[in-house]
């Protein structure tokens, strides 16, 4: 088992307004004996703020024999993209893969799976209409 990570950071003299992060790691868990074994894999990059152009990521594998448990390989991974806005890009792009049949618990095994989600973000007008909450109404009126 082990794990890096990195860090980075810097800030000028008003604190508040300058200070930036960036981290990036990678680890690995393993366990393994006689009859059985576990490895969880992955990596994760972060900003801090978070800017145009910059993302929030990460990623991890798993492979798993543990009594009636077998996954061969299974991969996940999301990324956020900071600051993206409208229709154009995707704000959050997520995808989950298992390739090869793997069964979770006795009687029930996923022959393959492919999961692919992008999501984005439309914010509203600058203009738009506050809506109130209804509720909230409510508990005002005599």
């Amino acid at each position: 088992s082990a794990a890096v990570f990195y860090f980075e950071t810097s800030f000028t003299q008003d604190f508040s307004k300058s200070f930036k992060i960036m981290v990036r790691g990678v680890f690995a868990i393993e366990v393994q004996k006689p009859t059985s074994y576990f490895r969880l894999f992955g990596d994760v990059l972060y900003h801090y703020p978070c800017g145009l152009g910059q993302v929030i990521s990460g990623s991890f594998g798993v492979t798993a024999r543990i009594g009636d448990l077998n996954i061969p390989s299974a991969v996940a991974s999301a990324t956020f993209f900071c600051e993206v806005q409208g229709m154009k890009e995707p704000r959050v792009i997520a995808d989950l893969d298992i390739p090869e049949p793997s069964t979770f618990v006795k009687g029930f095994t996923i022959e393959h799976l492919q999961i692919h989600i992008e999501a984005y973000y439309e914010p509203p007008p600058l203009n738009a209409v506050k809506i109130e909450d209804p509720l909230m109404l409510a508990s005002e009126s005599p």
